[in-house]
């Protein structure tokens, strides 16, 4: 018997470099509950290999979904541009914010 998922409050994101896929394939999921997501996020030349897995590609696909980043709860919103993210994270590193519904 298939049980019907009523509720979705919460995601950890980590998956080195597919979040796209993962969040592409999880579209209707995050338009139907919007859970608060958290992720890790690493500067694009560090996980990001391009195309569909590019960096720009996949903040583009979390702001038209409705999402925000923001650093921690209670902390100022990060940007929404990818570039401007982007260089907000230092070469070879990674940041863990928190994806609210905007």
């Amino acid at each position: 018997m298939r049980e019907e998922i009523e509720r979705i409050d919460f995601i950890k994101l980590d998956v080195d470099g597919s979040e796209y896929q993962v969040q592409d394939s999880g579209q209707s999921m995050l338009r139907c509950f919007h859970p608060l997501i958290i992720l890790e996020l690493a500067s694009s030349s560090y996980v990001f290999p391009g195309g569909e897995n590019s960096f720009e590609t996949f903040i583009n696909l979390l702001r038209d979904t409705g999402y925000r980043l923001i650093r921690s709860p209670g902390s100022a919103e990060l940007p929404h541009d990818a570039a401007a993210l982007a260089r907000y994270i230092a070469d070879g590193a990674s940041i863990d914010p928190w994806a609210m519904r905007a």
